[in-house]
């Protein structure tokens, strides 16, 4: 069974995974979404 993630909604997952594949570091991802690196780790 999966795990629930609230700290991020499901677009702003979305958008990560898009950054991911575009292979866009962890960091610039961070600062995109104003968030630490803790929250963007895929």
């Amino acid at each position: 069974m999966g795990a629930v993630y609230t700290q991020l909604s499901l677009q702003e997952r979305r958008q990560i995974e898009v950054w991911w594949h575009a292979k866009l570091p962890v960091a610039e991802m961070a600062i995109y979404k104003t968030r630490t690196c803790a929250y963007v780790v895929p």
